[in-house]
């Protein structure tokens, strides 16, 4: 018989009621000896691991930057002092891995005497989720969390024995139409406002179904339109440019009011030759943000431009574009879209959300259960780097001789410092860990395991990933599984989710604090 210990959760009695268990069951196991006879005794006990294989142990580097990688607690031999009826308690903590299975063996005079039941580690974690309703047309649409929390505890031979356990029906929230990065404190705090699970901090996090999560980008044109420049007259005074871009239009309402997508433009005329016989002196067409408008059929269902028309004069077409011999160039910035995210996972913030909408049309949410276990993953310490070094653009940031951008870069070196004193070592398919120079086209780490490459040049990956934590959901055609490889696996069998390590991680800050 084994007794379930949920070695990540403390003894306390909120937790306790919304685990389901007794207090008892929570952190560390009291173990209670009584010797029952006066006679001067000692006792050797000891705790056992069991499962030979099967049981997950640590590293010895691992073991000495994190005290959860030890099991603990128990004196190596126990004595009555002579004295009858003596009671001692003792407070065993495991390791933080899941599924290891210990007993506890007492030997006096040669004797061993072993207890009745074996102890056998488990972790548990609380979730809730959360709708978007857009007005006059109802909630975005949603899926199943089930998947996620199968995957996490586990069947078969992969078993990492993590309960996520739901503590409430979806909760609808308000709607913002896209999730990007000036509207993150907005978008939290839309859906903090439903959040019920305070009292469960640091051991709780949230879900959300959203509309788009989407990135921006400054786009530089420079770009020869002089057969665009020869079609303009008095009559005909639109020029439709053709991007390679699509616009940043109709994703955000707010964006489109003021027409973000736009940040500059002009025309550059460079003539074919001076006729003094000096070099050629470009001259600017300055063009105003009124003039230019998206243009063309939409990608999709919901939008998608990359065209451009730009309105011209009669006056300016007759006074400064006709009769020149030149070349004309367009040149100037505008915004993009980057890309879009099927989820997102706050670094520091106990929320993650899950995109309905992509490209402008309705998402197939076939995919989105995997989506949801590679967020989840990122949340509670996926891809596990304990043992890689800090990355090289925090470090320059420390190091910085202004005082502003080093503060913050000396809170981000202690901060990553203090979750990767926490992880589990790394393994030898680890992307993304370093931001900003191993990235690889990805925020974050991740796993390449499955034979995928990364053109560097192209900034293309090809193949066919083989783990739910690469870092897109597909490659092509070939998409990303569902389920962890055997090298991330062992990690998530390993992670610490004690309070403590989850407060250096994904759930640092709560969501109660932007209600």
């Amino acid at each position: 018989m084994s007794v379930y210990q949920y070695v990540n959760l403390p003894q306390d009695a909120k937790i306790a009621e919304a685990a389901g268990k007794d207090i008892k069951r929570l952190d560390f196991v009291r173990i209670k000896v009584t010797f029952q006879k006066s006679n001067m005794s000692g006792f050797r006990l000891v705790c056992k691991c069991l499962g030979g294989e099967k049981f997950e142990n640590y590293e010895e580097d691992e073991k000495d930057r994190n005290i959860n990688f030890k099991v603990r607690g128990l004196p190596r031999v126990l004595t009555n002092d002579g004295k009858t009826e003596v009671k001692f308690n003792y407070d065993l903590c495991l390791n933080a891995a899941g599924g290891n299975e210990y007993e506890l063996e007492a030997t006096h005079k040669g004797k061993t005497i072993k207890t009745s039941a074996k102890i056998e580690s488990r972790r548990m974690l609380f979730y809730q989720t959360f709708v978007m309703v857009e007005p006059n047309k109802g909630p975005v649409p949603s899926v199943s969390t089930s998947k996620m929390e199968t995957e996490f505890k586990g069947n078969g031979d992969n078993k990492y024995y993590i309960e996520m356990k739901k503590m409430a029906d979806k909760s609808e929230v308000g709607f913002v139409k896209c999730k990007h990065d000036r509207n993150t404190t907005e978008v939290i705090k839309t859906i903090a406002k439903e959040y019920e699970l305070e009292d469960l901090y640091p051991y709780a996090f949230g879900i959300a179904f959203v509309n788009y999560i989407a990135t921006p980008k400054d786009h530089i044109v420079n770009r020869d339109v002089s057969g665009l420049v020869a079609g303009l007259s008095p009559t005909s005074r639109n020029m439709i440019v053709e991007l390679d871009k699509y616009l940043w239009y109709l994703l955000d309402d707010d964006d489109d009011w003021v027409d973000m997508w736009f940040k500059d433009l002009k025309l550059e005329f460079t003539p074919a030759a001076n006729p003094e016989g000096g070099p050629v002196t470009p001259t600017v067409l300055t063009i105003n943000k009124r003039n230019v408008s998206p243009e063309g059929p939409k990608l999709r269902t919901y939008g998608g431009h990359k065209k451009l028309k730009i309105k011209f004069s009669e006056h300016r077409i007759r006074t400064s574009i006709l009769n020149k011999n030149g070349t004309w160039k367009l040149k100037g910035t505008i915004v993009t879209v980057k890309g879009y995210a099927a989820g997102s996972a706050f670094r520091g913030i106990n929320l993650l959300l899950i995109a309905t909408k992509a490209w402008w049309r309705d998402s197939d949410l076939s995919g989105v259960p995997n989506t949801i276990i590679h967020e989840v993953g990122h949340k509670v310490g996926m891809v596990a780097h304990g043992d890689t070094a800090i990355g090289d653009k925090i470090i320059d940031k420390a190091l910085s001789p202004n005082s502003k951008t080093s503060a913050q870069g000396w809170a981000e070196f202690n901060s990553e410092l203090s979750r990767k004193m926490k992880l589990p070592n790394s393994h030898d398919k680890l992307y993304g860990d370093n931001r900003g120079v191993n990235d690889k086209g990805h925020k974050g780490p991740h796993c390449e395991e499955g034979g995928p490459s990364y053109n560097a040049v192209s900034e293309e990956w090809s193949g066919s990933p083989g783990c739910v934590m690469f870092g897109a959901t597909s490659i092509g055609n070939n998409k990303a599984p569902g389920s962890f490889c055997g090298k991330c696996a062992k990690q998530v069998r390993k992670l610490d989710l004690s309070g403590k390590a989850l407060k250096t991680g994904g759930f640092r800050v709560s969501m109660e604090n932007y209600n």
